[in-house]
């Protein structure tokens, strides 16, 4: 192949071998190109913004500024090196500028007769607040601030953004996000991380679970993430499920070790392929239950570990502490974790859960779940609740249980069982990690209808309800939020829908209602301005109306249908009326024939300053 072909698909994906380590050639990206992008946006979308990312912060000059803050597009480019086709680039464009992920700076211009071609200019969006937003509505661009970004290898942005299916750059991107995306307070970044396939489907938002596990496979099987450990499933209630550990593929993996695995540099057992005969041999020796409270009985492969996480050569890190801050952290550190290893070892966990939560979560974030875990009342399987709690940090619960302090599929999942039984009042029992997990799916779908998180629980009775009407006659089914979802989540998502669709159209009926009693009288000082405008200076222009006023006056006064004198005096006492009369006015210059008034609602919309939609735009 000639240096200026271009290898075919099939020849690029067989020749990625993973990423560079992250200390060169990395682009500097916003950690919400994960958390919002990535999540919520379209193929093209992702494309783009990658894209402008990789142009925009991939290069900066001495003093850290970006040496190309603007970034000229054109379609060449967007359909050779971003991805995108020629045929979803306006709409792709048309997504990114409305979701706020960046702005057009000057629009482009086609060649033409006596003009030349200009390409259009965009930039990214960032948000000056000083706050990290991760709900799509209230977006308005990247965090501003210090903080909040990651090293990404350039490869990332070059390769798998623009070629890979973006199922699986979601993937990759999860796993990103959640290792080297994730910094501890001494600097250093997660090497790997466990992750159950619920976990991986709420953080991508892939809805297909047959979709999100091809994803997964192809991830692995074209080297962009590697497995360091897998899952397992105990269909006994789960007591003993372990999520799959993942870690990002890189290219050199030595240079990286990925502690408590099979993988440690300088290991010749290990990197002569007999690490698995070494590891089931000692694990009789070294991994036996132990009664000591010593931290000399720690495993050594922790140990191990541990020792070569804070070296300065074999670390994730992107050289953000000096070498001084990082060598007087390490004695209190590594004890920390040691003592945290023996903590979660008195939890309950065996050897090999205590070291691989030991390995991959904080100190802290470790010891205020074990702290917190009391007051989270667990009904049965302590021990998986506490890990799940660690993996997805879980927050604070109040003191007293209140439903604040809980996450909103427990929300749901405990006050649908309430009002499935009958219970108007607050819900006694609590709920199971799988209803939580199934909740959590269902609450996201209505609040996509009607995004208002404080009014969870009260959707959660209504399908409550909804059910024991639905099965009010099969006294035999099982109380089973999940059962009850696949036999009437659907049904109740069409008429939660329709119901909140007519409170809606109320709502603005409503709205526009009082809004129009409470203007209408500034809107007729603007009719009786336009009629003394139009009789003095279009006196032709306004003489149809006046005749037509003489005629419909005259008509009041010798009608017949007028059965005695005082109904004829009272008519024509109301059609001389001022409100009657500009009434009468406004209806004859809004005719398609005399269309030179605004009705209300265009003024209200073009001359009002306090319009219906300045006003909302304000709120």
């Amino acid at each position: 192949m000639t240096v200026n072909e271009q290898p075919k698909k099939e020849e690029q994906v067989s020749e990625f071998k993973g990423y560079p380590a992250p200390t060169s050639n990395t682009t500097y990206t916003p950690n919400q190109f994960f958390d919002v992008v990535l999540r919520h946006a379209s193929r093209g979308a992702v494309r783009l913004v990658g894209y402008m990312i990789r142009k925009t912060l991939g290069w900066s000059d001495a003093q850290g500024n970006p040496q190309e803050p603007h970034v000229v597009i054109s379609y060449r480019q967007l359909v050779e090196e971003a991805g995108i086709s020629r045929g979803a680039i306006q709409p792709t464009i048309e997504e990114a500028i409305a979701a706020n992920y960046i702005r057009c700076i000057r629009k482009g211009r086609s060649h033409g007769p006596g003009e030349t071609a200009i390409s259009a200019l965009y930039e990214l969006c960032w948000d000056e607040s000083g706050e990290y937003v991760t709900a799509p509505k209230s977006f308005q661009g990247f965090f501003a601030g210090n903080g909040n970004l990651t090293y990404i290898p350039n490869q990332f942005f070059d390769y798998t953004v623009p070629n890979e299916p973006l199922a699986v750059v979601k993937i990759v991107g999860a796993i990103i996000r959640h290792t080297i995306g994730f910094q501890t307070k001494f600097g250093f970044r997660r090497q790997h991380i466990a992750m159950s396939f619920t976990s991986l489907q709420r953080t991508t938002g892939l809805v297909s679970r047959r979709a999100l596990n091809d994803a997964i496979q192809y991830a692995l099987q074209h080297n962009h993430v590697q497995r360091v450990e897998d899952g397992v499933f105990d269909p006994a209630a789960g007591q003993m499920s372990k999520a799959a550990t993942y870690a990002v593929k890189w290219c050199d993996s030595t240079a990286y070790p990925i502690i408590g695995s099979k993988r440690i540099p300088g290991d010749p057992e290990i990197a002569s392929g007999e690490a698995d005969n070494r590891f089931k041999k000692d694990t009789g020796e070294r991994f036996k239950k132990d009664t000591e409270s010593s931290s000399k009985r720690i495993p050594e492969t922790v140990q191990k570990g541990y020792r070569e996480r804070f070296k300065k050569d074999t670390d994730i890190e992107i050289k953000l502490i000096n070498n001084t801050s990082k060598q007087q952290q390490q004695p209190a550190a590594v004890d920390g974790v040691l003592d945290i290893f023996q903590k979660l070892k008195e939890a309950g966990f065996d050897v090999k859960t205590a070291s691989l939560l030991a390995g991959n979560y904080s100190v802290e974030d470790i010891t205020r779940q074990i702290e917190w875990l009391p007051r989270r009342n667990p009904a049965r399987n302590a021990l998986g609740m506490l890990r799940k709690s660690i993996e997805e940090d879980w927050p604070s619960p109040d003191d007293n249980d209140s439903p604040q302090s809980l996450s909103l599929g427990a929300i749901f999942a405990t006050h649908f069982y309430a009002a499935w039984a009958g219970n108007d009042g607050v819900p006694a029992s609590p709920a199971t990690l799988s209803d939580i997990a199934d909740a959590e799916r269902f609450v996201r779908e209505l609040l996509q209808h009607y995004p208002d998180k404080t009014k969870v629980d009260k959707m959660a009775r209504s399908f409550g309800k909804f059910v024991r009407e639905e099965e009010a006659e099969n006294a035999k089914m099982p109380r089973s939020l999940r059962l009850a979802l696949a036999r009437h989540g659907d049904e109740f998502v069409v008429s939660f829908r329709s119901k909140i669709k007519m409170s809606r159209k109320k709502a603005a009926q409503r709205m526009q209602s009082l809004h129009f009693a409470q203007y209408e009288a500034d809107y007729f000082a603007y009719l009786q301005a336009r009629e003394e405008e139009l009789r003095s200076s279009e006196p032709d222009l306004y003489a149809p109306f006046e005749e037509e006023e003489r005629r419909q006056r005259g008509f009041l006064e010798t009608s017949p249908f007028c059965l005695s004198d005082e109904y004829r005096k009272e008519l024509i006492e109301g059609f001389d009326k001022p409100r009657a009369h500009l009434t009468r006015f406004q209806e004859f210059f809004t005719t398609p024939d005399h269309r030179i008034l605004a009705d209300f609602w265009t003024w209200d919309r073009t001359m009002n300053p306090n319009g219906l939609v300045a006003e909302a735009i304000r709120t």
